[in-house]
């Protein structure tokens, strides 16, 4: 009888403990995607897979991935082939800007942000665009959150025309445009997750007057 009384008081007591330290929504533990603090939000969590995505707004494809430039550091590439480089250098001309050379093979879009052409040989030609504006890195490291009256129109229309306004990554769209803060940040996450050539589709030229 004593055993069985221990044996009950046991398991009630393992019981109450489930029920504390469980995490439940009620008590707030578990947090939503759209809950995401964004003034604390490593960039892994809204930033793109190793992988290109399409661009449903326009219609394009996703880019394939290719390892060139791997060696370079975390980041993805993208293969330019010579249609692809036209229509980036179109833009660019459009923009005042001058043409990329016909030895551009690939582009290895940086998590820290840069943006660097490369040769058939995976050896950088240049950099296109340097790491995130801080001190808001939106691209690698910890977003800082702005108050709506601060929030740029341009990043809006920028996430906007090329991703949609349901937001991406597990971000709504509001707290995205929060977390990136510039154009600069908004084309850089735009073109690592769909490619220059759906970048420029979206927004055309105006790229190169950002980055």
């Amino acid at each position: 009888m004593f055993k069985k009384s221990v044996t009950m008081l046991s398991s009630t007591a393992l019981a109450a403990t489930l029920l504390v330290t469980a995490p439940t929504a009620s008590f707030g533990v578990e947090k939503t995607a759209e809950s995401t603090d964004v003034t604390s939000a490593p960039v892994h969590a809204i930033e793109a897979p190793n992988t290109f995505l399409s661009c449903e707004t326009v219609g394009t494809s996703a880019p394939a991935s290719i390892s060139l430039g791997s060696n370079l550091g975390p980041g993805i590439s993208e293969s330019i082939d010579p249609s692809t480089l036209k229509i980036i250098n179109h833009s660019r001309e459009t923009a005042g800007k001058q043409k990329l050379p016909t030895s551009v093979a690939a582009m290895r879009y940086m998590d820290s942000g840069e943006i660097l052409t490369l040769d058939k040989r995976g050896r950088v030609i240049e950099k296109l665009a340097s790491g995130a504006d801080a001190p808001v890195a939106g691209i690698s490291g910890i977003g800082v959150a702005q108050p709506a009256a601060l929030l740029h129109p341009e990043v809006k229309r920028i996430i906007g025309a090329c991703l949609g306004f349901g937001g991406a990554g597990g971000m709504g769209f509001e707290a995205l445009v929060r977390y990136l803060t510039t154009p600069a940040n908004a084309i850089k996450f735009v073109i690592r997750r769909i490619g220059i050539a759906g970048a420029i589709s979206c927004v055309g030229g105006v790229i190169w007057l950002y980055i």
